[in-house]
Parts: structure tokens; sequence; C-alpha cells
């Protein structure tokens, strides 16, 4: 999904369709998640960039990574360093392993060089991107989706947790524009290669300010995109957002 903020600059029928689907879907944190959060919080080692959490295999990743949302929605980004380097399937590995107990918050991944990464720790609605290194990917929860009581209408590939959403295409512009053309979207369902044109200049405004309040009402159960299919999805953010989208599904 993404954190429910908006600019001054988005309307008044965006603001209201948010704090309705805060309501209608109840995102909320209980007493258990915050306390295994905080506990989880104090006992994770001090770390950076220069001082990295080390590991032989990115499965001893997992064991530092909490298993509740970030819910005081602070900045944690965790350091690690991997001796001989992140291989592409090892990045993919660990986006696997984390979904594999369906948690019910994102994380993202920033590569900071061939054997250093950041983990960035989010919460029910999205993650903070950070600056720094290249946006490798994300993870899209799908237990809000689950909670839609009205879904016949709704876009599988949506469903499913790999649509982008508005805040997504704000988060990538930044790392469009920095020369970085391929990001991806994870869920316990797949994933998705998305990739900028060469030549990026930014995304136009209207468009996504036009998809904005769309998207939002995908949570409350409408359908106004025109997205039924997933080459339907493709052809969208190709169209409005000139993104070229591969998707891949887990067997």
């Amino acid at each position: 999904m993404e954190r429910l903020n908006h600019s001054k600059k988005e309307n008044a029928d965006i603001s209201l369709k948010i704090e309705k689907i805060r309501n209608l879907l109840k995102i909320d944190y209980t007493e258990k998640e915050k306390n295994d959060f905080n506990k989880w919080k104090e006992n994770l080692p001090e770390n950076s960039l220069d001082n990295p959490i080390k590991v032989k295999n990115v499965n001893e990743i997992f064991n530092f990574l909490p298993s509740s949302p970030n819910w005081q929605k602070e900045d944690i980004k965790i350091a690690f360093q991997k001796e001989g380097g992140f291989t592409e399937k090892q990045l993919k590995e660990i986006f696997y392993g984390f979904s594999l107990n369906s948690p019910e918050f994102e994380i993202g991944l920033s590569i900071i060089s061939e054997d250093k990464i950041y983990i960035i720790v989010g919460d029910k609605e999205g993650y903070n991107s950070g600056e720094g290194g290249e946006n490798y990917g994300h993870y899209h929860p799908i237990s809000l989706i689950e909670k839609i009581k009205e879904k016949n209408d709704l876009p599988e590939i949506f469903i499913s947790g790999l649509m982008p959403s508005r805040g997504d295409l704000v988060s990538w512009e930044k790392y469009f524009k920095k020369g970085q053309r391929i990001t991806r979207i994870f869920s316990k369902n797949g994933y998705l290669e998305v990739e900028a044109a060469d030549n990026f200049k930014g995304f136009n405004i209207d468009n996504i300010a036009s998809f904005a309040s769309k998207y939002f009402d995908l949570f409350l159960g409408k359908n106004e995109l025109g997205i039924k299919t997933e080459k339907d999805m493709i052809e969208y953010f190709n169209d409005k957002f000139l993104l070229n989208i591969k998707t891949y599904y887990r067997q």
C-alpha cells in the first residue's frame, strides 16, 4: 500500500478517503504488536554502514528482523554486510524468506555497495524509502487488502499485493531522476520489476493526482481505474507513467 499521508496540494476528496480507509479497515496496532516491536528494538545490535551486522548467508538476516510492525513509524535502517557480496538471487531470497509468515508490514531494501545493504523497517501502511544507495525493492503486505469486504471488482494484481501505489510513484521518482532505472515490488505472491526510460524526467503531476484518487478507491472496494487484468495494469502504467512492468509469480 503506502503510508497514508498526503500533501497540502492534494484535495479534500483524497483526505476524506484516507480517513475512511483507516476507519473501515481498522488500521491500528495491538498491545502485543507494540510490545513485540519495542522488545525487538531494545535487542537490536548497534549497527551502521561503518559497523554493519556481518552475516555469512541471507538466512541469518531474518534473525535480526522484527515480527511486528514499526508502529512508532521511526526511521529504522539495519545495515548488513556479507563477505563475497549479495547476488541477485540472494536479494530476492531476502524478500521471499521474509514473506513466509505473511508479515503485516512493509520493508525496503537498498543496495549500498556490492557487499553492504540496508533493510528499512516500515509499518502497516508503508515505509520511509530513505536516502542513499540503490532502491532495490520493497515488500507489500496483503493484510489490509484481505480486510476489504467487496473485492469482486478489484484487479487481481491489486489483491495479490503487486500493484504500485501512489506513494511508490512518488518515491521512485527521486531514484529514477538520479539515474536508477529498475526497482521492484514484492509480495508473498511474487514480484514486479519496474523499469523507467533512459531519459526519465519525472512523472506528470496530473496523472499522479488522478491515479491517487482512484487508487485509494480500491481500498473502498471500488475500481474506477479501468484495470481488470495484469495486461491492463501493465498498459496503464506504461501509458500514464512510461514505466515498463514485468510480473513474476511464485510457483
